[in-house]
């Protein structure tokens, strides 16, 4: 069963970056090809509803002429499941080769038909509450059908696209459950429409997981980690798409929690762990834990990853905190936490490399407030006391760039 995936996407939403952190998601799925973007056509005249339809209608005429047995469309503005293509193969084998149907994989709240019985992994909708085109599966016989039928029904596509199949003798309206894909509200609407969003989206589902090995919890791992309750925070308040990086994770601890934490909120974020693995002088505990493993924490710190099911979470930045900075854009970042070298120096050097990665609203913590003297004179020297907020029964300090934090740091925004 070959399935070719698409997204359809315009100037505006390439101008604004919204489509490259789609496809930057979607390279981290186990999806094997990268997507064939459609980008609107500019010939294409007439307010935004008719040129977003039209340009739907040309897309559909694309995949006609190029016949995959199944087209996934995605829209520019979604984040996916990490394993998407294994879960849509696995639906499509649930489905069967017979059947006629239009399938999504994002469910903002549209009905099921009453009499029917759920799929394992969905349901069949009634197809006049259907509406929200972010990740619509097609069968090739359904894009021929609708093509040569797409001005007989009025409305969006995502209405031509449901009618027109409900119109084919025993066709069905299939949405996937839980679902594969969810919108980003940050992306405004380029017709208008109302905010919507998949309440049961799950970007770490595995159709059969149950049977996989059971990984290990973060609290098996040796470390030093006290802040469970502020990554927590984080994990429960960001949206989809957000970006934490923590600086010093050594053998995993911390970094593990934050993963494992993720995935039971059911979050799509962009975790780096930044780390030389090999210590520092400042730190001679963690000098004699890299010494017994040879030299570098890496294989160690790379297998408790594996251990704990998070390897396909962590990004892994070998590099020291300085340096790694310079491959993250200004404004660009939502957290970074610092514990890496405690020297009052390097401390200091880290917050003035990272402060300008920050998102407007973004923070930036650290550990060992109450641990090393050094650590509230490196902070004193560029932030002062009275931006920064201590919490004792975390051994954290924390700094949130909001305008009135960089005017008491005397930062200019």
């Amino acid at each position: 069963m070959s399935v070719k995936l698409y997204v359809l996407t315009c100037q505006e939403r390439i101008n604004a970056g919204i489509l490259d952190k789609t496809l930057y998601w979607l390279a981290r799925t186990d999806w094997g090809e990268p997507p064939e973007v459609c980008v609107q056509d500019a010939d294409v005249a007439g307010d935004t509803k008719y040129c977003q339809t039209e340009n739907y209608r040309r897309l559909l005429q694309r995949i006609v002429d190029q016949r995959p047995n199944y087209a996934l469309i995605l829209e520019d503005d979604v984040v996916p499941n990490r394993h998407l293509e294994y879960n849509v193969h696995q639906w499509l084998s649930e489905i069967g080769d017979a059947a006629i149907f239009l399938g999504s994989l994002y469910n903002p709240n549209v009905r099921p038909l009453a009499e029917t019985v759920t799929l394992r992994n969905g349901f069949i909708a009634d197809a006049h509450s259907v509406y929200g085109s972010q990740a619509f599966l097609v069968p090739l016989l359904v894009a021929r059908h609708c093509l040569s039928r797409w001005h007989d029904v009025e409305g969006l596509q995502d209405i031509k696209l449901s009618r027109h199949t409900a119109r084919i003798p025993s066709a069905q309206i299939l949405y996937h459950r839980p679902s594969l894909m969810q919108h980003v509200l940050s992306a405004e609407s380029t017709h208008g429409g109302s905010s919507h969003w998949a309440e049961d989206f799950d970007p770490w589902w595995r159709a059969d997981d149950d049977d996989g090995p059971i990984a290990k919890s973060w609290e098996t791992i040796p470390g030093w980690f006290d802040w469970p309750i502020f990554y927590e925070e984080m994990v429960k308040t960001l949206p989809h798409q957000s970006t934490i990086v923590e600086i010093g994770s050594f053998l995993g601890r911390s970094i593990i929690h934050l993963a494992q934490t993720m995935k039971r909120y059911r979050k799509c974020l962009r975790l780096v762990s930044v780390d030389s693995f090999i210590g520092s002088e400042s730190d001679p505990m963690v000098m004699d834990a890299v010494s017994a493993h040879g030299g570098s924490l890496l294989a160690a710190f790379k297998k408790n990853l594996l251990a704990c099911g998070v390897a396909d979470c962590v990004e892994v930045m070998i590099n020291d905190s300085i340096t790694a900075s310079r491959h993250f854009l200004n404004e660009s970042v939502d957290v970074v936490f610092l514990d890496g070298d405690h020297a009052r120096s390097s401390v200091t050097a880290d917050i003035r490399a990272w402060i300008p990665k920050l998102k407007r609203s973004g923070y930036l913590a650290g550990h060992d407030i109450d641990t090393y003297a050094s650590v509230g004179e490196g902070i004193e020297d560029v932030l002062g006391s009275r931006a920064i907020l201590i919490d004792h029964s975390q051994n954290l300090w924390q700094f949130h760039n909001t305008w009135e934090n960089r005017q008491r740091a005397s930062l200019i925004w």
